[in-house]
């Protein structure tokens, strides 16, 4: 058992990240509030209501994250033009996303001029996507 630094709770050691030869002094859930908040201005409060407000799902796909494809929780989909680095400005998150969306609209943003004018694309999508 081990106590956390941040939110005072005492919990077992494998709700901390290894550090060197020990654990780390926060505990995960606070590692990734601090994140969460650092990275794109968004505290759990927040984070909780923009999941309620896409109905638990992936804004993209409509997964469950940790169900199905990924066992990831959502990632902070954002605006990369509004900041093209981290930290945000808080105001260009769009939505909560699963890993695997989030990664495929991060290429697709990189390569709109090449998905709009492939004919395999086109193709594959008139064949196979209904």
């Amino acid at each position: 058992m081990r106590v956390c630094n941040s939110c005072k709770q005492e919990l077992s050691l494998d709700n901390f990240h290894r550090s060197g030869d020990g654990y780390q002094h926060r505990c995960k859930d606070c590692i990734w509030a601090y994140r969460l908040e650092w990275l794109y201005r968004l505290d759990k409060d927040g984070y909780n209501a923009m999941i309620a407000a896409q109905g638990g799902l992936c804004a993209c796909c409509g997964e469950i994250p940790g169900e199905g494809r990924t066992k990831r929780p959502f990632n902070v989909d954002h605006w990369h033009e509004c900041c093209p680095t981290t930290p945000t400005c808080g105001t260009c998150t769009r939505a909560l996303v699963c890993h695997r969306c989030n990664v495929l609209i991060g290429r697709a943003e990189n390569h709109t001029n090449t998905l709009s004018n492939s004919s395999y694309i086109n193709m594959y999508i008139s064949m196979y996507v209904s």
